[in-house]
């Protein structure tokens, strides 16, 4: 099977923007200061950093590339002044329009730190309750048998699983009009949550969408309403809007594309709102960033809590904050979030030791404009050659002291023994990759490293590999340990038939072909599916059937963002109609 498994469709093999997060220490939530705490160590770091000159050639030499072409706008602003504003490429192509500074870009789930501070805000002027249930503000939810609170959501923490990808199992296709109302009625469609809220985080934009509407009922005000009279207009962010319908028509928003070959239009008519949705400028992100600096709105406190992380249950770092990731970047923390919606990207990434904030908004999805931001950051921090791409390792630390050969034995599928989470390796230009394509360093004869930190060591009985365990900074409890999980049968004719998911209202079809098997759904082209190894079939993840006395009946999808999603096979008579 390919190596991209996960990442069935386009749109999400390109938007893998949400990764592994390093560990920072959290800033008390009545601090006086909104400066992160800078450790000696970094501060030392920030003290040998040469003092650049004029860097704006080798910027734009960077994306020099862009010339005629959908490009982006990059600024680089220190205590949220501008000090470089450029733009590079075209607005729009058939047009031949140039972007500028006025130009305008969805920014996808960066939008998600101004969802946290509306909502931190209202429970600073005593509104909402940071630990009460979601079910207090949304009734409708089905009851999950344990609460979830607003806190959890906003630090991904809850369980509630991603409403778009919910939608894509019931037949929603890439470029439907969703609404607030599909997005609310997938989530109240689903009885079951990804797993024990506070025990795990996984990125889910059901969490986001959902803290959009509690915002929305207990103001009074459709969200962009409420984020324009409490933080874009006290901010003078004039040039930003959110305004939940994609039928707008917004001055200067660039036409967004989708690189691949010649660029093509790749518009979303997303219309639900909290999770992404907002279209602002480089200059108006600036004065946002200068408010955690000088905090005109939401105060010291609310300006704080937002860098906040909380740890897992068990004690476990996870640091997404609130709307913002805590990581690390050359030894030096970064607060940051990216976002992706279409054909736009966009990422944001500050530097609180040195001051500086780094910005691109682009009209191009492809997978290496938002890796150009880093080589930005690089010289305005002085640093030498670019760090390793993000979602990759630098593989040459893998001397030739541990045998190539052993790669081999260590390919295959894994399982973790709570059937949530999966890998499968295979090996690619003498080195370990995944079923992303992310490339793992090796740091032992059968030790790894991915690139968010986490080690992974392989056990071997009599030579070959029957489990490796996954270690992630941070972490407290035992390593996760993954089985290694056996070939598929040659006979997958049994796998064949009707699966219904009745939560979701839809029905799958297995067919056996000449050329194999083939997954026919509702407004999908019919797609050929291969083993994953035995009993697992690559379908939006992984579908890991299920057997009673040997007899198949039905699976449960594995997959980055959904676990536990379960689909019935039916006793079918004729031929099977996908619905």
């Amino acid at each position: 099977m390919g190596v991209t498994m996960r990442c069935r469709s386009l749109l999400l093999m390109m938007s893998n923007l949400v990764l592994a997060l390093a560990h920072a220490s959290p800033s008390g939530a009545g601090a006086a200061s909104t400066r992160l705490p800078i450790s000696p160590q970094e501060a030392h770091k920030i003290d040998a950093l040469p003092q650049p000159g004029d860097v704006t050639p080798k910027v734009d030499a960077i994306f020099k590339e862009y010339a005629g072409q959908p490009g982006c706008n990059v600024g680089v602003a220190r205590s949220g002044k501008l000090i470089l504003e450029r733009s590079y490429g075209l607005a729009d192509i058939a047009n031949d329009v140039p972007l500028g500074r006025e130009t305008r870009f969805d920014i996808g789930s960066m939008s998600k730190q101004f969802t946290a501070a509306a909502v931190l805000i209202l429970a600073d002027r005593g509104k909402i309750g940071l630990d009460d249930d979601i079910h207090k503000y949304v009734p409708e939810l089905p009851s999950y048998g344990v609460k979830v609170s607003i806190r959890q959501m906003l630090h991904h923490t809850s369980g509630i699983m991603d409403y778009y990808e919910l939608l894509k199992l019931a037949g929603w296709v890439y470029g439907d009009a969703v609404s607030e109302h599909d997005a609310l009625w997938a989530l109240t469609r689903m009885p079951q949550l990804n797993f024990a809220p506070g025990t795990r985080e996984r990125y889910s934009d059901g969490n986001y969408m959902l803290l959009g509407l509690v915002v929305e009922r207990v103001s009074g005000q459709p969200l962009g309403a409420y984020l324009q009279s409490t933080i874009f207009g006290p901010l003078g962010m004039t040039h930003t809007v959110l305004t939940g319908d994609h039928t707008v028509v917004v001055p200067h928003k660039a036409q967004p594309y989708l690189i691949d070959g010649s660029p093509r239009l790749m518009a979303n008519r997303i219309d639900a709102v909290g999770f992404g949705g907002i279209v602002t400028t480089v200059e108006d992100l600036a004065l946002w960033e200068r408010n955690f600096d000088d905090p005109r709105v939401g105060g010291t406190k609310v300006i704080a809590e937002m860098q906040t992380v909380e740890p897992l249950a068990d004690g476990s770092d996870n640091n997404y904050a609130f709307g913002l990731m805590i990581r690390s970047y050359r030894g030096l923390r970064t607060v940051e979030h990216s976002g992706g919606n279409g054909g736009f990207l966009s990422d944001k990434v500050r530097f609180p030791s040195a001051g500086l904030t780094f910005i691109e908004l682009c009209n191009r999805r492809d997978s290496t404009a938002l890796h150009k931001l880093r080589q930005v950051a690089d010289l305005y921090l002085g640093f030498g050659l670019e760090a390793p791409s993000t979602g990759q390792v630098n593989a040459s630390a893998a001397a030739p002291k541990w045998p190539a050969t052993d790669l081999a034995t260590l390919a295959g599928p894994y399982l973790s023994g709570n059937r949530s989470d999966f890998h499968i390796f295979t090996v690619e230009s003498g080195g370990l990759v995944d079923e992303n394509g992310a490339r793992y360093g090796r740091i032992g004869r059968f030790e790894f490293k991915d690139a968010g930190g986490a080690t992974y060591r392989f056990i071997l009985e009599s030579g070959v590999a029957t489990a490796v365990e996954r270690q992630i900074p941070g972490s407290k409890p035992a390593p996760m340990r993954y089985v290694r999980m056996p070939s598929p049968q040659s006979d997958k004719s049994e796998y064949a038939g009707m699966y219904v998911s009745p939560e979701l209202a839809t029905a799958w079809c297995v067919e056996t072909t000449d050329k194999g098997l083939v997954l026919r759904r509702k407004r999908f082209e019919d797609e050929a599916v291969e083993p994953a190894w035995r009993d697992a079939l690559a379908m939006e993840g992984a579908a890991l059937f299920d057997r009673v006395n040997n007899q198949i009946t039905g699976f449960t999808l594995v997959s980055d963002r959904l676990n536990g999603v379960r689909f019935f096979k039916e006793k079918l008579e004729g031929r099977c109609t996908p619905y």
